[in-house]
């Protein structure tokens, strides 16, 4: 193992735990993006969470994203909140009408992006700061991350491994999941305030090209490579956490020097582009 990669270990051993617990934890939300057909839906809630970060800027309730708790609080409550209501309302919608909701969510995106720099367009500190979470920067987290972004995945785990054929009912057929007895509105509500919770921590931590990105790329990937939707929710989140420390070992190679969240999204963006191409590996999924 290079040396330069161990030295990097020792000094960012923070925010390389917070990274590989982000990337075991958003598989497991992107997974239910897929059953519902709605991918992109998170790039949205990732934006909603910026627009967020933003506001409690614009407020003068936040000094900037420092990661740490008192610093940090109030844009972590704006994010969330923001990220909450989009991921709600989104499947309160699906499960209500079955919609489409592909052109709301592309406007939700646009609109975050746009709205949170034009909020900060003059105030330097704060555009930066926005800028830093849409281009995604790791290395700022702090042993406080560490502890939230482990106990989101241990929650995340306990509650999927406890309502998993409810959810599966709910992400799948919502209509047949009332005719059991389930409300769905429940489950709207309680997978929403999850889902905007856990992106909103993971935007603030590493930033939205790397929540995004680890959201959609496993679980893509895994559905090209698995035959059930079991294997896929089993397999996603290693690999998310297998190729984010590939990434990171690779980014710190003293002849390449690469941004490490940028070089995981990169790396899982071309294993689904290779795989889709060849298909070798290709087969059903089953319920």
């Amino acid at each position: 193992m290079s040396d330069t990669f161990l030295q990097a270990v020792q000094l960012f051993a923070a925010p390389f735990t917070t990274a590989l617990l982000l990337a075991a934890l958003l598989p497991r939300l992107g997974f239910w993006l897929l059953l519902r057909q709605q991918v992109f839906l998170g790039a949205a809630i990732g934006q909603a969470s910026a627009l967020g970060f933003a506001v409690a800027l614009w407020c003068g309730l936040g000094s900037g994203i420092l990661h740490g708790l008192t610093n940090d609080s109030w844009l972590i409550v704006f994010g969330g909140l923001s990220a909450m209501a989009v991921a709600v309302l989104s499947l309160r919608a699906l499960s209500a009408a079955r919609s489409n909701l592909e052109a709301r969510s592309v406007t939700v995106f646009l609109l975050g992006g746009s709205g949170a720099m034009l909020l900060l367009a003059n105030d330097p500190h704060g555009l930066h700061e926005v800028m830093r979470l849409q281009s995604s920067s790791m290395l700022g987290a702090s042993a406080n991350d560490v502890v939230i972004a482990g106990a989101l995945l241990l929650i995340t785990v306990v509650a999927q491994q406890r309502f998993h054929f409810r959810l599966l009912l709910w992400a799948m057929d919502p209509t047949q999941a009332r005719a059991q007895g389930l409300r769905p509105i429940n489950y709207d509500v309680a997978v929403g305030a999850c889902f905007g919770l856990c992106v909103a921590f993971a935007t603030h931590a590493t930033g939205l090209l790397f929540t995004v990105g680890l959201l959609v790329l496993p679980v893509l990937l895994m559905r090209e490579l698995c035959a059930s939707l079991r294997s896929v929710i089993r397999w996603a989140p290693i690999v998310g956490a297998s190729g984010t420390l590939l990434a990171l070992f690779i980014a710190h190679q003293p002849s390449i020097d690469w941004p490490p969240g940028q070089a995981a999204v990169a790396l899982l963006s071309v294993a689904v582009f290779v795989v889709r191409v060849t298909r070798t590996m290709r087969g059903p999924i089953r319920g």
